[in-house]
């Protein structure tokens, strides 16, 4: 997010919402109170025809028309263990606001804090199961 899009995003003119979504790395490390599920709905002739856009990508060599559809699939029933799927597809994002709301605030510092509550988790985790 660049300094010139945090100096023009001041109100009425910012957005209500800012996602950051997973592209190359996935997101379905962060916690629970970090991680926005975006539901992608349940046609995927219909994803398959926007995947199919980037037609270059996928005549290199590279499948991500499948790798797209598959990873939602799989977002939408690793994302809770305990519940039965809510939806079929879904993107996971992180909710950038807090950058754009506070200019202040800088990527590094909005990063860290991710970081260290995953880190919390972990070890939080790690200390109920008896190797704290």
């Amino acid at each position: 997010m660049s300094a010139d899009y945090r100096r023009v995003a001041r109100p009425p003119r910012r957005p209500q919402k800012v996602y950051g979504c997973e592209l190359w790395r996935d997101l379905d490390w962060l916690g629970r109170e970090d991680r926005v599920r975006l539901d992608c709905g349940n046609d995927e002739k219909f994803a398959s025809a926007l995947n199919a856009v980037f037609r270059s990508q996928i005549e290199g060599g590279k499948r991500y028309d499948l790798a797209v559809l598959g990873r939602r699939h799989a977002q939408a029933t690793f994302d809770d263990a305990h519940r039965a799927d809510e939806a079929v597809m879904i993107t996971l994002a992180m909710d950038l606001m807090p950058l754009v709301s506070n200019p202040a605030l800088s990527i590094e510092e909005f990063t860290m804090g991710v970081v260290d509550r995953f880190r919390s988790d972990v070890r939080d985790r790690l200390a109920r199961m008896g190797n704290g």
